[in-house]
């Protein structure tokens, strides 16, 4: 047991990178921490190691970097993107591209609000870890367009969690 790797995200620099604790945290559970000094730290086990792993945003910015660094240290990556357009479609299917071209990722386009496709995934699937960045971007959006938000980021969400509930993740 090599103990736990966290992986941060550092805004500033627009880089992933992964360092090994020598001390475990005191839960063999992975955790994920979303933190407001502008990181995102993601904590793995060891005995994580050929588990598969849902991400949720997958053709997004920070889940693109995430699933394609993952995906090097050969996990077994799920994708979900619903591929608004809120930003530019070819950005992400360029993403795409590139995930795509390892053995060990699959996509589903899917909105996380289709609660019905989203529980045959998990049952087809089985992922053991979930790691949800899907959501609808833009604040002044939000604004004149609230129930995008709702759907996506709230009932989107919501569906993630009973996804995970009905089948333990």
């Amino acid at each position: 047991n090599c103990g736990k790797v966290i992986l941060n995200w550092d805004w500033k620099s627009e880089k992933l990178w992964a360092k090994k604790l020598e001390e475990p945290f005191g839960s063999s559970n992975p955790t994920l921490t979303l933190l407001l000094n502008h990181s995102l730290q993601i904590s793995l086990n060891s005995s994580d190691g050929g588990k598969k792993i849902l991400v949720t945003g997958a053709a997004g910015f920070i889940g693109f970097h995430l699933a394609n660094y993952l995906l090097k240290m050969d996990y077994s990556i799920i994708g979900i993107d619903s591929l608004n357009d809120y930003y530019d479609t070819n950005l992400k299917k360029n993403r795409l591209s590139q995930l795509l071209s390892h053995n060990n990722f699959k996509f589903y386009q899917l909105h996380l609000e289709d609660r019905t496709k989203l529980m045959e995934l998990f049952s087809d699937e089985r992922p053991q870890i979930v790691i949800n960045l899907a959501a609808q971007a833009g604040v002044r959006y939000s604004i004149d367009h609230p129930q995008s938000y709702i759907a996506s980021n709230l009932v989107g969400f919501a569906n993630i969690l009973e996804a995970c509930r009905h089948f333990p993740v």
